[in-house]
């Protein structure tokens, strides 16, 4: 639409400017005039229809330049939108990428605290198992009471295992999802 317009306005101002269509129309003029003398209220009409022709131009021009600087606005306008639009997104997706630098961080660092705490309870599983092993001259009676909470300690090591697993797998699906969520964030 803009596109049209500008074509219309190129057009009316090459009119305006254009000496063989001044011409022509001088000699339209001439060629409706009187043959005879010249009567001076034909010539005041004249005078008078192209003053307005020449009104009309002016305004015309006018209208041309309140249209050029219209347009000039729109697409500065367009033009700013487009950059707070791309810079918004440029920002996002650092964001994201910070966030996700930052999820990884944080798994590396549970995974090694989980893998020093599984270490720490094998090795009191160990020590439990060679205590166990060296009481052998003990009673009965102690070396059951020694297995049962060996036991426990056993299942309570198992059972924080279990959970340090299930972490470590949150933890994976966490991060696996965090990029596709980083996508879809910097896509809205």
């Amino acid at each position: 639409q803009t596109k049209a317009v500008e074509e219309r306005l190129e057009a009316l101002e090459k009119d305006m400017h254009d000496k063989d269509a001044i011409h022509e129309y001088a000699n339209l003029i001439k060629g409706v005039a009187p043959k005879g003398g010249v009567d001076s209220q034909y010539v005041m009409k004249l005078q008078s229809q192209l003053a307005k022709a020449v009104k009309k131009m002016d305004a015309t021009a006018h209208q041309m330049a309140q249209v050029e600087q219209s347009c000039e606005e729109v697409v500065n306008s367009l033009k700013k939108e487009i950059s707070d639009i791309v810079e918004d997104r440029c920002r996002t997706e650092l964001e994201l990428r910070k966030q996700l630098e930052l999820l990884e961080e944080q798994k590396a660092e549970m995974q090694t605290e989980y893998d020093d705490r599984i270490q720490d309870n094998q090795k009191e599983l160990e020590r439990l198992k060679e205590k166990a092993s060296a009481s052998v001259t003990t009673s009965i009676a102690d070396l059951e009471n020694e297995l049962e909470e060996t036991e426990s300690k056993l299942e309570q090591l198992n059972n924080i295992h279990e959970m340090q697993e299930r972490t470590i797998e949150e933890l994976n699906q966490s991060l696996d999802n965090a990029p596709a969520d980083a996508v879809d964030n910097a896509a809205e």
